[in-house]
């Protein structure tokens, strides 16, 4: 997140919430309170329904492909089907 966006989002959450508090000292306590219960339903609701979308829609995710790689000057790509003698006696595979 830019320093921009995180200003934003900042910006936004004290907007709302300076909002929310004018909202109750207007309203009222009691008021206030059944008008939050409606928008948080509806914001619920909203949530709900933009999660199930989500995952219909099978949004692809950030993760790189299982196989990647990547080489330069100086490596060395080594591909072993059997077992893997490196150095010292040093083995990977099955003992």
């Amino acid at each position: 997140m830019t320093r921009t966006q995180s200003r934003i989002l900042w910006g936004a959450t004290a907007t709302i919430g300076l909002l929310l508090i004018g909202a109750s000292i207007y309203l009222g306590l009691e008021k206030a309170d059944k008008l939050s219960s409606i928008l948080s339903g509806f914001f619920g609701l909203i949530s709900s329904a933009i999660g199930i979308y989500q995952i219909v829609a099978g949004a692809p995710s950030n993760r790189p492909p299982a196989q990647s790689q990547t080489s330069g000057n100086n490596s060395v790509n080594i591909q072993s089907g059997q077992d893997l003698h490196i150095g010292n006696g040093n083995k990977f595979g099955n003992p």
